[in-house]
């Protein structure tokens, strides 16, 4: 399975334990693909089972079609405000694992649409849940694709808009 993040490319966006959790994924199988993390390199240079890209190296949505699992979560020094591409990688059908701090846990249900786990916690269980279980990680995608769609519907913007215009 691959699991796989998107962000800007500055290390303030990856969380410190972030390559030690990965180095277990791969211990375990799981290929790695990461656009934004080439600030990475220093710890993760040579292991063939994670792909380390610049940001914007792809479409945002090719990026995320070429996933199982989305994996987020930032440095302790740095929470996000709304977390966007949390929702992209959502609206794309991917099962998120998140950690329980950002703008973006308005959004997440905890085995709904999302497998969220708490700041200090390793994730590394959630992930391989996910990687291992096939109609699990459908039933979430599938959940947080519904979820995304929902909330940015024709009828959510003109609701949206009205009560704004009135």
């Amino acid at each position: 399975q691959i699991v796989g993040r998107l962000s800007r490319d500055v290390a303030k966006k990856h969380h410190h334990e972030d390559p030690a959790l990965y180095m277990d994924l791969v211990r375990r199988g799981v290929v790695l693909r990461i656009m934004g993390g080439t600030c990475l390199k220093p710890r993760l240079t040579g292991v063939p089972s994670i792909e380390l890209l610049p940001s914007c190296a792809q479409e945002a949505s090719a990026f995320l079609a070429s996933l199982d699992v989305f994996f987020y979560r930032t440095s302790t020094t740095m929470t996000e405000g709304f977390g966007r591409v949390v929702v992209e990688a959502m609206a794309c059908g991917l099962p998120v694992v998140c950690e329980e701090r950002g703008g973006y846990l308005s959004l997440l249900e905890h085995g709904r649409n999302a497998l969220l786990f708490e700041p200090g916690e390793n994730p590394v269980d959630l992930l391989m849940k996910l990687c291992t279980d096939r109609p699990l990680r459908e039933r979430i995608g599938n959940a947080a694709r519904e979820t995304v769609t929902s909330i940015y519907s024709k009828k959510w913007r003109e609701e949206l808009a009205a009560f704004y215009c009135c």
